[in-house]
């Protein structure tokens, strides 16, 4: 039982990347290993949360073309820049903005905006540098990236599309022995004795494959 908790932990932290959790659920495995089994599958779905809340392609779409418009308009990188970084609120770019208005290298601008753009951000700080160190025409390499990233989400969203009745029925078959087992305990028909860390262990290898699919999907994403 101990094992199958560990391995519940490690494939968690694999999937969420971060460092701190493994000491903390190895060692509540250790001393109770199905409350361990339960906090994993609990974390698992609020960091999914978490990732689906991020900007969208379509929000980093939107976000280069306002700054293509103001950069057609006759702005300058820096003041397209802090434009459209107010009329975006999906896009926190306000450490790009500031470093921007402090009138930093362009390199710290780029930096700064591969941190606010998810998906698109290398491409968008390959740009602003070549832009804003040789002072070549920005415009069209950022419409052509603006143009990238729309692409991007439309295709998203046919995968998504594609893909809901195939993600519903596998959030039915993770979450229906949860509910069982829940529902078998409160009402009597599964006593806390021999059968619960059968049952327990079997959730948790469940817990452990929709763990690595996740993170392949994540990882091919």
């Amino acid at each position: 039982m101990v094992a199958v908790s560990a391995a519940v932990a490690t494939a968690f932290v694999a999937w969420s990347g971060r460092p701190f959790l493994p000491l903390v659920l190895i060692a509540v495995a250790l001393t109770h290993p199905v409350a361990a089994i339960a906090a994993a599958g609990a974390a698992a779905a609020w960091s999914h949360l978490q990732w689906d809340r991020g900007p969208s392609p379509d929000d980093e779409a939107r976000f280069i073309e306002l700054i293509v418009t103001e950069l057609d308009g006759g702005a300058s990188l820096r003041s397209a820049l802090l434009s459209a970084s107010r009329r975006r609120a999906r896009i926190d770019a306000a450490t790009a903005s500031r470093v921007a208005a402090l009138g930093l290298p362009g390199r710290d601008v780029a930096a700064a905006l591969r941190e606010a753009l998810p998906r698109n951000g290398r491409l968008m700080g390959a740009a602003w540098s070549l832009a804003s160190e040789s002072g070549a025409p920005a415009a069209s390499v950022m419409r052509l990236l603006a143009r990238r990233a729309a692409d991007r989400g439309k295709l998203d969203r046919e995968r998504r599309g594609l893909t809901a009745q195939a993600r519903a029925t596998a959030w039915l078959i993770a979450g229906l022995p949860v509910l069982l087992l829940a529902l078998f305990l409160v009402t009597g028909r599964i006593e806390a004795g021999a059968a619960l860390p059968v049952a327990a262990a079997g959730i948790g290898l469940q817990v452990v494959g929709i763990g690595l699919v996740l993170l392949m999907l994540r990882r091919a994403s």
